[in-house]
């Protein structure tokens, strides 16, 4: 077939083939990166009784890195529900923020936002310093997720669009 094709044609399927090459390697490298982080984090879906399946059972004590609240369910972090017992020292809370609630406009996002931290505060959080990307995103995320990380530190982690961080206010929770 090479013989057949003239010069330019020759370097285009060369071309071809190289870029072919490439793709093949990207994902080979994409899907070792993915089995290297599954293999190390597990992801559990909460829904229903937060205290009766998770912050009321004693074995699940410090174990969670992280944790995510939608803008929804903000009120699992007030201390009834003891969510920062389940986290790790230091643990990670993204919180949606009201900036993905479209009837609030700036003023009552930012109400929002304080009257959640305010909340967290007296659960056992404190506002955490990473810096999330910018607002005007909307994302229609609700409910609870909370991520297990076996060998992740919280700085690692990124605020996504529309939402905040929190920490674990105290070692001694």
């Amino acid at each position: 077939k090479q013989q057949q094709l003239g010069k330019p044609q020759q370097q285009q399927q060369q071309s071809a083939d190289g870029f072919a090459k490439l793709r093949t390697l990207e994902a080979a490298i994409t899907q070792a990166s993915i089995t290297q982080v599954t293999a190390t984090t597990k992801i559990f879906l909460i829904c229903g009784d937060l205290k009766r399946c998770l912050t009321g059972k004693s074995k699940y004590a410090g174990r969670f890195a992280a944790a995510t609240v939608g803008h929804r369910h903000v009120h699992m972090l007030s201390p009834e529900y003891d969510l920062a017992q389940v986290l790790q020292p230091k643990g990670l809370v993204l919180v949606e923020s009201g900036q993905n609630m479209v009837q609030l406009n700036n003023e009552q996002v930012r109400a929002f936002e304080d009257r959640v931290v305010e909340m967290a505060e007296a659960g056992g959080f404190r506002r955490h310093g990473v810096l999330g990307v910018a607002a005007n995103s909307r994302s229609s995320s609700s409910g609870g997720v909370v991520a297990e990380q076996q060998q992740q530190t919280v700085q690692a982690w990124c605020v996504p669009p529309g939402h905040f961080a929190l920490e674990v206010a105290s070692e001694d929770l």
